[in-house]
């Protein structure tokens, strides 16, 4: 499908300035992309000014915000602080729609356990089915820890039970008669099992995380045209699970979609080069996408 530049809009939804930074690695908040990217640095709550200012600002906000300048000069449209309606408004506008968000995936983080002690003993005691095949996958020094443990004490570090667990949640572990699956899906799938398992002990949300909340595969499907025969480029990690629904919702259009992390300071360069390219001609965007990324491997 030919488009030009001005056919293109770009929606954006991870924090790219310091107010939002904070206000999003704020205890309540629900957001999680900055969280993620402040335990990835082995920081806490009380540094997070400083990971801002050493981190975040200069390698990650800062370079973005001059890739979306850039981009905005060439004639594509811009969209910061995307919200469902913004998304929605795009796939009814425009031929080829980029969405730079944070997908909230199945692995499990310290602040989804809403209850630690509880957590820990149902994943040392409970008989249903995927906790007893979480349980007996885990190493032998944390099963014995945990069976050993109560339902008020947490006899080793959550983290650690955590670390194994994501190791175990990215296979299958569900039995069913299909082919095997790529590990975004089988990890959703235990997730929304294990939340069934677990109620009121984990933060079950799930989704793509847009600046009015995370929303589910579904929701975010249902906002998109189901006339959009146009491209969208979800730049999210293991986004292939959003891709899928809104495929079946929209199936003229063609998606490109991740199955593992991404990261949007090293897709959006790219993502400009092929919108410069559409600027200069009118043209096919994942073609052009796909040539200039065969180029750089070559």
């Amino acid at each position: 499908m030919l488009a030009r530049i001005d056919e293109c809009t770009i929606c954006v939804a991870i924090p790219l300035s310091k107010a939002q930074w904070l206000a999003d690695i704020a205890p309540r908040s629900h957001r999680e992309y900055a969280k993620f990217y402040l335990q990835n640095a082995g920081a806490t709550q009380q540094s997070a000014e400083d990971v801002w200012k050493k981190l975040y600002e200069p390698h990650e906000a800062r370079p973005l915000q001059k890739s979306l300048g850039e981009i905005e000069r060439l004639g594509a449209k811009v969209v910061l602080d995307c919200r469902l309606s913004d998304l929605r408004t795009a796939t009814e506008d425009s031929a080829v729609v980029i969405v730079v968000a944070h997908w909230r995936s199945g692995l499990l983080f310290p602040e989804d356990v809403l209850d630690p002690g509880q957590f820990v003993y149902r994943l040392g005691t409970s008989t249903a089915p995927l906790l007893t095949r979480l349980r007996n996958g885990l190493s032998s020094a944390t099963r014995s820890a945990l069976i050993q443990s109560g339902p008020a004490c947490t006899p080793i570090p959550l983290a650690t039970v955590l670390r194994e667990l994501n190791r175990l949640m990215q296979t299958r572990l569900i039995e069913r008669d299909e082919a095997p699956s790529p590990v975004a899906f089988e990890l959703a799938q235990n997730r929304a099992t294990l939340n069934s398992e677990c109620p009121s002990i984990l933060d079950e949300t799930m989704g793509l995380e847009l600046c009015d909340g995370t929303h589910d595969a579904g929701e975010v499907s249902q906002a998109v045209s189901d006339r959009f025969a146009g491209t969208l480029d979800l730049t999210a990690c293991f986004s292939v699970v959003l891709a899928e629904s809104i495929k079946r919702r929209a199936p003229g259009s063609l998606i490109l979609a991740n199955r593992e992390a991404v990261s949007p300071t090293i897709r959006l360069p790219l993502i400009k080069q092929t919108l410069r390219v559409l600027a200069a001609h009118p043209g096919d965007y994942i073609e052009v996408s796909r040539a200039i990324r065969e180029r750089l491997l070559n």
